[in-house]
């Protein structure tokens, strides 16, 4: 459990009045005597682990500085309820991060309605809390809209915008899209992603539904034009403008996310925290947007001993030799029949890549925790940016070959099976960039950063934050 600094970037809605549980809650402000208060209500006898818990949490989150606490405790401590309200008596937004759905499920349906009440009856307090999921969760209602109407995708990946879907698929659309619409209508956002929206339907409807890409949801959209940075009401504009999209049916995401921005407590699950974080410190166009976690005050991160590795997933660019070698393998085999010239040229980057390997491991032989130094770094980026311009030219021949081969009307009926093989290519290509060339340019692009360092893993190359490092297995 960690309280987060109260302002973290310049944004406005970082202020400390747009946060809620800013004003006075009219709750204790001593954790012990709420948790007494609460079980008294319930009937419950108190437990010395769970008091002994309520008092160190309470204690490390009254730091005016950051401040960490971990706790092991048993089940049957209480944990849960310990954390909850020894964080309440906290001003500012509270995160909740689980890592399994069964422990989500348990807080949002049986832990927070239970102290809600609690709450309420004792003290009249109002506890706002909610879900967030990740924008992968949430039906597109702009997707479905496209399907219901038979207009066109609104992206190139929804692919499944059909000329005639059928009565069944569009009915079950337009099922999803009004229960996603009254859901927002009714405040319950807990009830528009797929998994409730679509609940009751067809296996293969449910498929294609949650298949249609969500639409980007841009820095524009959140962040009002009227608002200026010096604006002294900018807290109070920028609170009517969130609580407007949270009523706002267009978009299920953007609805869920507004809901959670007001929210006392949020629940989420540790991958969507991980990239959360991430995104707040690769700011850029979402510099002047509100941000779950830049906005809160104290993060709880329950079932911990999962989170090593979920945080490193998130925050690390990750160059796998074997995975790039065998992109360049597969890249080569659907060249094979079409172009030998360019099938050469594709199993020549495996040997490239292992040249890179060589390399790089000649850099951090002797070196204990298996670090490039510092001092190679500039020769790491240059190796990297070597291996991508070789692999770019190979891509950039094999895509101008393509093109310059388009086929007339006459050709596309007298060779149907060549152009068959030449979508067999393409698709080819297209599986390279994604396999080879995108993870290498991501490295690249990140390389140059002094926060990121290089180091050798049991699975290829990682590049990641200096403060997130993957515990030594004997270290727990």
């Amino acid at each position: 459990m960690s309280p987060l600094p109260r302002k973290t970037t310049e944004s406005v809605a970082e202020e400390e009045g747009a946060n809620p549980g800013d004003s006075d809650t009219g709750l204790p402000s001593d954790p012990e005597e709420l948790i007494r208060a609460v079980l008294d209500h319930r009937g419950w006898t108190e437990r010395s682990g769970q008091m002994r818990m309520v008092h160190a949490v309470g204690e490390a989150l009254s730091q005016k500085s950051s401040s960490d606490i971990q706790v092991q405790a048993p089940v049957g401590t209480g944990k849960t309820m310990a954390y909850l309200l020894a964080a309440l008596t906290r001003p500012g937004r509270i995160i909740v991060s689980t890592s399994t759905k069964g422990l989500q499920d348990q807080i949002l349906e049986s832990e927070l309605p239970r102290l809600a009440s609690d709450l309420k009856e004792l003290y009249g307090y109002e506890l706002t809390y909610s879900v967030m999921k990740g924008k992968g969760n949430y039906p597109c209602m702009k997707s479905l809209e496209a399907l219901i109407s038979g207009g066109p995708p609104v992206s190139e990946e929804d692919v499944l915008i059909e000329l005639d879907p059928g009565e069944d698929l569009i009915a079950a659309a337009e099922s999803a899209r009004n229960i996603v619409s009254n859901a927002i209508a009714a405040g319950q956002l807990g009830q528009v992603d797929n998994e409730n929206a679509l609940k009751g339907f067809r296996f293969s409807d449910r498929r294609r539904l949650t298949a249609l890409n969500p639409c980007s949801v841009r820095a524009s959209s959140w962040w009002p034009d009227f608002v200026e940075d010096d604006d002294p009401n900018a807290n109070a504009l920028l609170a009517e403008h969130i609580e407007s999209i949270a009523r706002d049916d267009s978009c299920a995401y953007r609805a869920a996310y507004a809901t959670a921005l007001t929210s006392k407590i949020v629940v989420m699950n540790t991958s969507l925290v991980a990239a959360e974080l991430t995104k707040s410190s690769f700011l850029g166009m979402w510099a002047k947007t509100p941000q779950l976690l830049v906005g809160a005050s104290t993060l709880i991160i329950d079932e911990a001993h999962h989170a090593p590795a979920i945080f490193m997933e998130h925050m690390s660019v990750e160059i796998n030799c074997d995975e790039l070698i065998a992109a360049c393998n597969s890249f080569a085999k659907g060249l094979n029949s079409w172009s030998e010239s360019h099938a050469e040229r594709a199993n020549s980057l495996a040997q490239d890549v292992l040249a890179l390997e060589d390399w790089m491991l000649e850099n951090v032989r002797g070196s204990r925790d298996r670090r490039v130094p510092d001092k190679s770094r500039a020769g790491v980026l240059e190796q990297i940016q070597e291996l991508r311009t070789s692999f770019l030219s190979v891509a950039v021949g094999v895509n101008a070959e393509i093109t310059r081969q388009s086929p007339t009307e006459t050709e596309n009926a007298k060779d149907g099976e060549r152009q068959s093989h030449k979508k067999r290519v393409s698709r080819a290509l297209s599986e390279f960039y994604e396999d080879a060339l995108d993870p290498l340019t991501e490295m690249c692009e990140l390389l140059d950063k002094d926060e990121r360092r290089v180091s050798q893993q049991n699975y290829g190359w990682m590049l990641h934050w200096d403060g997130w490092e993957e515990p030594e297995g004997d270290d727990d």
